[in-house]
């Protein structure tokens, strides 16, 4: 006869589950440009990064020795601890007097079956949620300076920073403000190109698209210069349209942009923000930021998770991992569940991108 507890486990899982499958929860940053994926069974992670090679093998005269190349690949191996959560949800035997939400009316669920639901969308709207807008700020933050410094809370309940983390990107590059601001009357399709172009000798990726903050579209689209250039098809009546980005709530795509020397841009903008207990609200991307990039440079790792496996407690691969006891006496009959996860954002291509302030 199997465990109940087991059962238990399996059926929010499943529910979890299915739930992520109807309603899957996106993040821009996170899905568009660290968009790879490794999973550890240790409790560190170990990334291979690398940096553009623009290193020219000369030859050698015949008879002579051959070139050691061994310097020559510029990429390394580095080691991280992803910062681990571990957080519950609970339900108690009362919660499952009332049917629950996508309940049939003419067949109602037992109580059991009405816990598990409850709790798999505690853990869905609870945590889930909360969980990727953290690697989205991890993302976010990666972006505008090349670091990450992961936040974790005391036992009792006080935020702390873990150690900052600095991926050694090249500062020309990512961080601080641009040398000359843009304004209405600035040449920014001149600005973009230069930009674009230092960017793809340093790394060999031409930037296909730009995000861009609020102030800073409004320069941009304020200069005729810019808007010259843009996609003619999305101007109508001297008003230029914007339309979602399918799939990205807070993603709008401005049209596209042609640069000499670099090509069509597309032109995005990225309104969501992320805010820390007690903290005030940092915008995903400044408003007046800039980002010029490609998509897939970067790699969400995940290290393991504890498990039961064989009846023993071990280390298994995973994004995130479920748990749910059933109640006692002890803990008042309340149902719980928990969810791990150790998840860190990082740059496996380093100087793929640019990120700067540009306007005033």
């Amino acid at each position: 006869m199997p465990d109940y507890n087991d059962a238990f486990t399996y059926g929010v899982r499943k529910i979890q589950k299915s739930i992520e499958t109807v309603r899957p929860v996106v993040a821009f940053f996170k899905d568009r440009y660290f968009s790879n994926l490794i999973e550890s069974e240790l409790e560190t992670v170990s990334i291979e990064t690398k940096r553009g090679n623009r290193i020219i093998l000369p030859s050698v005269r015949r008879n002579d020795s051959a070139i050691k190349i061994g310097s020559v690949a510029p990429h390394q191996v580095n080691t991280y601890t992803p910062p681990y959560n571990f957080l519950e949800a609970s339900a108690t035997i009362s919660d499952a007097n009332k049917r629950v939400f996508g309940e049939p009316v003419e067949t109602p669920y037992s109580k059991a079956d009405r816990m598990q639901v409850i709790i798999a969308e505690r853990l869905n709207e609870g945590m889930r949620g909360p969980l990727l807008l953290n690697e989205e700020a991890q993302c976010s933050q990666i972006i505008k300076t090349g670091k990450v410094t992961p936040k974790g809370y005391t036992v009792n309940g006080d935020l702390f920073n873990f150690p900052e983390i600095d991926f050694n990107v090249d500062a020309d590059l990512v961080g601080g403000a641009l040398n000359s601001l843009w304004t209405t009357s600035s040449d920014i399709i001149k600005e973009i190109q230069t930009i674009c172009i230092a960017v793809f000798k340093k790394t060999g990726r031409m930037p296909t698209e730009m995000v861009v903050g609020s102030r800073t579209l409004a320069v941009m689209l304020g200069a005729s210069k810019f808007t010259s250039a843009l996609d003619n098809r999305r101007i109508e009546g001297n008003m230029i349209r914007a339309s979602q980005y399918a799939g990205y709530p807070g993603v709008s795509v401005n049209g596209t942009v042609n640069v000499p020397m670099v090509g069509d841009l597309m032109i995005l903008s990225y309104v969501n923000d992320y805010q820390y207990s007690g903290g005030d609200a940092v915008d995903m991307i400044d408003a007046n930021g800039l980002l010029l990039t490609t998509p897939g440079w970067g790699t969400m790792a995940y290290a393991g998770l504890y498990d039961q496996v064989g009846g023993y407690p071990t280390m298994v691969a995973g994004k995130n991992l479920v748990h749910a006891v059933q109640g006692d006496v002890s803990n008042h009959f309340v149902y719980k569940a928990f969810m791990q996860t150790a998840s860190l954002a990082i740059p496996t291509t380093l100087d793929a991108w640019y990120y700067k302030t540009v306007v005033a």
